[in-house]
């Protein structure tokens, strides 16, 4: 798939979001399945990468209550692993999108191939 890990990981999370959203990442498949969301302020952001924002990699609505959301880790690092800082942050801005969420599933991801 690609060279080093920096690459192979940018690789995984370009085709997962690809795969997910289709071709049009600004107008995904499915509302409730979407890759690479980003929140600033605790509101979904169009802009991606603005400064204070955060990414999240998957995120999906199962049902009127219940938000999944996917984290993934590329790298073959186990230090590099989904903090509870990181899950709470998550958490806090999923909740200001989805006042009504009364479950949010944060779960960790490692793509191998």
């Amino acid at each position: 798939m690609a060279g080093n890990p920096q690459e192979f990981g940018t690789a995984v999370h370009t085709r997962v979001a690809s795969g997910i959203n289709g071709p049009d990442r600004r107008r995904p498949r499915d509302p409730n399945y979407r890759a690479e969301v980003s929140y600033w302020k605790m509101a979904e952001d169009r802009v991606s990468g603005r400064l204070g924002s955060i990414r999240i990699d998957v995120l999906e609505r199962t049902g009127g209550d219940v938000v999944c959301v996917y984290d993934l880790k590329t790298g073959q690092n186990r230090r590099n692993v989904l903090t509870r800082t990181r899950m709470l942050e998550i958490a806090k801005h999923v909740m200001g999108a989805y006042p009504d969420a009364k479950r949010i599933i944060i779960t960790e991801v490692r793509p191998s191939k």
